[in-house]
């Protein structure tokens, strides 16, 4: 029960582009474990005489390797997040959940909206607008 509850908290982290492009040895390990999860349900939906399984050596040596694998799994993203608070103070405001929410989705800068009021005193929200370039304006390079 316990690689389960861990797999299924950190499937949807482990889903996103940008975290396992920031965390790519967890996001490997996770990969691992996914692929070892999802190949012993499908035997389970095959032959669901749970007790089967839970009485094989090899069912249960994997579970646990799996759930030693997902803790290390789950401190890489806890050293991960404390380095981005550590970077940006503010995050201290934020659950662990909140602050994944905006940082597996750093392609969206309207990610943080629904975190303003935590981050910033007073800032409900932030008006975006897109860029349209000056074709006179010079940028140097």
């Amino acid at each position: 029960m316990q690689v389960q509850h861990q797999w299924i908290y950190l499937e949807p982290i482990f889903s996103s582009k940008d975290i396992q492009t920031q965390l790519p040895l967890e996001s490997k390990r996770f990969r691992t474990v996914n692929r070892t999860w999802r190949l012993q349900i499908g035997n389970v939906k095959a032959n669901p005489h749970l007790l089967t399984f839970c009485s094989n050596v090899k069912f249960t040596e994997l579970l646990q390797e799996s759930n030693r694998i997902l803790d290390g799994v789950q401190k890489g993203l806890s050293v991960y997040l404390d380095l981005k608070r550590l970077a940006f103070s503010r995050f201290f405001f934020l659950f662990n959940d909140e602050l994944l929410q905006i940082l597996s989705q750093t392609v969206n800068p309207l990610a943080v909206q629904p975190h303003l009021k935590k981050l910033f005193e007073a800032v409900d929200h932030l008006d975006f607008e897109p860029y349209e370039p000056d074709p006179n304006e010079f940028i140097p390079v």
